[in-house]
């Protein structure tokens, strides 16, 4: 029996309610005269059909449930082979993508620097990657190297010791601010003390900092991953990636850097620190061959670094501060997370 005729037979069937057998044992194909041109549509949107796929028995099926809006697997599972994604959303740059990639869980946005990311809800995860989040719900302890969470480094023209690091009160989701004195280039560096992240072969990394700084026309920063050195790492320490900004009073756009032992690459973004406003920063390190860096979620393609300017030393969270006149500055940070597989 030919295809043409079971799809008219079925046809006629479903208009009188009843059912369509065909047993000859052939294999049917249905396909266009070119390729992605046309349709196969089961109803209209208006008047439709309940369909059910059954698989080897009759409680193993796949059910499109019109009544309920449903699409039912029912003693059946879903199988997806390595690197397909399950998508959810609505087809734009927003959606979430989940997908085993033969190794770890990835769930993240369709494109972007988390897209190919080992997501927590990975069984897996910690074996797979190590990461540090804070999200500065509590008072991080700062002092001496080794002593406290964060090694502190100061800057102080004064005696009257104004510099503080605390949690912003009433700030919800947690807010760590650093103040500096209030004498010109006073500062503020803090350093998470042990160097858990370092740049390899093979290896992949994600660094993402929220903050802002209350008068970036008047601050200096520098927000990344440092090797741990002596001094406040504002001007680009030798081995780092991060942003930064080295000369506030010359202009207010986001730097970029990565410094290998002297080596050194530093790119403008041209995107300017607005005053007292949060902004998201962020970048990928494909293990020693490129750094991509994001803006509130946007790749700007001019920050890339090569290989020769990937620092290859153990590195940790820096954040740092710098007064650009005689007047304090406040660093705001509101979380820090950085990802490396192990």
């Amino acid at each position: 029996m030919g295809m043409r005729n079971i799809l008219r037979l079925w046809s006629e069937a479903l208009r009188n309610g009843e059912s369509v057998k065909v047993s000859s044992g052939e294999t049917y194909t249905l396909k266009p005269s070119s390729d992605d041109t046309g349709a196969l549509n089961i109803g209209d949107g208006t008047t439709d059909w309940d369909v059910k796929l059954f698989l080897g028995s009759t409680s193993n099926y796949v059910l499109g449930d019109v009544g309920n809006n449903l699409l039912q697997l029912e003693g059946v599972d879903l199988l997806l082979g390595d690197d397909d994604e399950l998508r959810l959303g609505d087809g734009t740059s927003g959606d979430r993508v989940v997908t085993w990639n033969g190794t770890y869980l990835e769930c993240g946005e369709p494109a972007g620097m988390w897209a190919n990311a080992p997501s927590p809800a990975d069984p897996q995860y910690h074996a797979a990657a190590t990461e540090f989040f804070d999200d500065f719900n509590r008072t991080p302890t700062v002092g001496a190297a080794d002593t406290a969470d964060w090694l502190i480094t100061l800057v102080d023209g004064g005696v009257d010791g104004g510099e503080t690091y605390v949690l912003a009160d009433d700030a919800e989701g947690g807010h760590w601010e650093i103040v500096t004195n209030d004498a010109d280039n006073d500062s503020n560096s803090l350093q998470l003390n042990g160097e858990s992240f370092k740049c390899a072969a093979g290896k992949k990394m994600w660094f993402e900092c929220k903050f802002k700084i209350d008068n970036a026309g008047l601050a200096e920063y520098f927000i990344g991953l440092a090797e741990a050195v002596a001094g406040e790492n504002i001007d680009a320490p030798d081995d780092c990636i991060g942003f930064l900004n080295q000369d506030a009073t010359s202009d207010e756009t986001i730097k970029f850097v990565g410094d290998k032992a002297t080596a050194q690459d530093l790119n403008d973004s041209s995107v300017d620190l607005v005053d007292d406003t949060f902004v998201t920063v962020g970048f990928f390190v494909d293990g020693v061959t490129s750094v991509k860096a994001y803006i509130d979620g946007t790749y700007v393609a001019a920050l890339d670094l090569a290989s020769a300017n990937i620092p290859i030393q153990a590195l940790s969270p820096l954040v740092s501060v710098r007064n650009a006149s005689a007047a304090a500055s406040t660093l705001t940070i509101d979380y820090i997370k950085v990802v490396l597989l192990r």
